[in-house]
């Protein structure tokens, strides 16, 4: 299968040490749309998603293999409850054995992104183990063996959420998950090793990181959501609605606590669950009638993709030439090169119609997307002109260096390194993300400089003069702040109604 050849893709298909961030698709050189037709999604290799698999829709999934993973998933809950009654409490040898078959090692190289520190986790340490033990062997005393309980117990759970529940998914399923990832390799024409897997051999694409090899794993897009469906609550009003009675359960489990409460914590809601096991039926109920939709890639609400993607076609069809110094790099030569990318990310924007992926389009009007759609959109293009460019700077994302993320920085080793925050206008933050946030990460990361990117979406712009005055009060001090760049987001009229 041809790569599209527009991109530049990474050579080295076993290792992302060093690498610029990069789409799956780039990295093992198939084109965009035949990765996604293979229904699997295209996420980053090297930085997180906030996609979880929600194992409400692996029965569901137009994946073969998937129907097959909520099987193993609801045999190997069914298994743990047949063992919770056999041992009756948990402080005997086989309560032990529940808690040991709770805690789950953690399942590396999904493609839903990961650490870049791989160091071995746990999708469910001893110690949640433990509660989820507790959490388990009060239920099935309770009367219920249901064994989508361990699915719905991120709701009165602490520590349990949406990335718990994926990651339980995939240990437990992984080997459907192999299967599946086996097939989409054969499919796109993806090189593979030989990976044995609880003593099943199959064929999986490997990386290295650190001298050790992992397999990596595909998963479907139709199996993925933003929150699972068990810790949806809105999903769970909305299943509960043609019964009154369960419905009415569900208003008063989720029911606010005193007067200053938002929501019951979860374990204010553990309390009155344990107390009312009519109310644990509801939740199970609701579940069990829940449809679930999953993430809706087309309108890409959380720029996983799709703006990325667009970004990195409109970044392709503006080409900027980014030469490499001729004696080598310096702070100023780094500044200059990262101004030239902040200011075509500015007429992108501006002239080329970027401005669209910053909005979702309502009958009512325009609405701003979140914030990390901006910083997603500003990325690929950063990517693209410095993977084009005959130069080795290197740009990545939140680098993290002690100090909370700085969203970009764009580095050349040690002799060169300048952070870029990208932030909306319309953030409650932006006078303290330049007065004091963006300070604090430039000395967490050794930065020679620094360029403040803010996308204005609101007419107000209050803040971006506030910003602007404290720029040019430090450049009359004869100091040398982060550098300002305001690019006009704002819904533009077109040619013909302008």
């Amino acid at each position: 299968m041809m790569p599209d050849a527009a991109v530049t893709y990474v050579p080295d298909r076993t290792t992302f040490e060093g690498q610029m961030p990069v789409l799956l698709s780039a990295f093992y050189s198939v084109s965009p749309e035949d990765f996604e037709a293979s229904g699997a999604v295209d996420s980053f290799v090297d930085l997180d998603s906030r996609l979880h698999i929600d194992p409400h829709l692996l029965a569901g999934s137009s994946a073969p293999e998937m129907p097959e993973a909520a099987r193993q998933l609801e045999e190997f809950f069914r298994d743990t409850i047949a063992l919770i009654e056999a041992a009756g409490s948990k402080d005997g040898i086989l309560g032990k054995d529940v808690v040991k078959r709770l805690t789950l090692p953690e399942v590396k190289g999904v493609s839903l992104g990961y650490s870049k520190d791989e160091g071995d986790g746990s999708a469910v340490g001893r110690g949640l183990a433990n509660v989820l033990a507790d959490r388990a062997f009060h239920i099935v005393a309770a009367g219920s063996k249901n064994p989508r309980i361990f699915e719905i117990a991120g709701l009165f759970t602490d520590a349990f959420g949406a990335d718990r529940i994926s990651d339980v998914v995939l240990r437990v399923a992984r080997r459907s998950f192999a299967r599946y990832t086996q097939r989409i390799c054969e499919e796109l024409g993806i090189p593979r090793s030989p990976v044995d897997i609880e003593g099943v051999r199959y064929e999986l694409p490997t990386y290295s990181v650190r001298g050790r090899q992992h397999p990596r794993y595909f998963v479907p897009r139709d199996v993925l959501r933003e929150l699972p469906v068990a810790l949806d609550r809105d999903e769970l009003w909305n299943a509960s609605e043609y019964n009154e009675s369960v419905r009415g359960r569900l208003n008063e489990l989720f029911a606010t606590v005193g007067k200053e409460a938002q929501e019951p914590s979860k374990q204010t809601l553990w309390d009155r669950v344990k107390q009312r096991p009519d109310l644990l039926a509801a939740i199970l109920e609701a579940y069990e009638a829940a449809v679930g939709e999953p993430y809706d890639f087309a309108n890409d609400p959380a720029a996983e993709l799709r703006r990325f993607i667009d970004a990195q076609k409109a970044a392709r069809q503006a080409p900027l030439a980014l030469l490499a110094p001729t004696s080598g790099w310096t702070p100023k030569l780094a500044l200059d090169v990262t101004r030239k990318i902040c200011l075509q990310f500015k007429a992108l924007v501006e002239n080329n119609g970027v401005w669209e992926l910053f909005w979702t389009s309502r009958k009512s009007g325009f609405k701003p997307v979140i914030e990390r759609a901006v910083q997603r959109v500003f990325l690929a293009t950063a990517l693209t002109y410095c993977e084009a460019g005959e130069h080795d700077l290197d740009v990545s994302a939140e680098p993290n260096a002690g100090r909370g993320p700085v969203d970009f920085k764009f580095s050349h080793g040690k002799a060169a390194k300048v952070t870029v925050e990208v932030k909306k206008s319309n953030n409650g933050k932006l006078v303290h993300g330049y007065e004091t946030q963006l300070a604090n990460y430039n000395r967490a990361e050794n930065a020679t400089s620094s360029i403040y990117l803010i996308v204005r979406v609101s007419e107000d712009d209050a803040k971006i003069k506030q910003v602007l005055a404290l720029e040019a009060a430090r450049r009359a001090l004869g100091e040398n702040p982060p550098e300002v760049i305001i690019v006009d987001a704002r819904p533009q009229q077109s040619a013909s109604k302008a």
